[in-house]
């Protein structure tokens, strides 16, 4: 399979919990045209962590616990978007 040309750097964010179970397909389509790919991942239970460090192109994220009720979508957005800024990518590529 013939890889793209990559014209632009893309970082991809995505927030995660427990989506162990998709992640190995997407990431490895992610690969094929992202420079970096960031993983927050909000206390899986599975193998997110597993999957994700058997791609190069990752980085994990662990958020620390907090209690259930304690809904911090926009932190966490933010968060991967302070990782992403570090790699000057010319498109953020966010993924829910």
């Amino acid at each position: 399979m013939e890889r793209p040309v990559v014209k632009h750097k893309v970082v991809a964010c995505i927030p995660t919990k427990d989506t162990a179970w998709l992640l190995r397909d997407t990431l490895r389509h992610l690969s094929t045209f992202c420079h970096k790919i960031i993983i927050s991942d909000d206390g899986s239970t599975d193998d997110t962590f597993k999957v994700c460090s058997a791609f190069d192109k990752v980085e994990y994220q662990k958020r620390p616990p907090r209690d259930h009720g304690d809904r911090q979508g926009a932190l966490q957005r933010q968060e991967l978007l302070t990782a992403a800024y570090k790699y000057d990518p010319d498109y953020f590529f966010f993924l829910d």
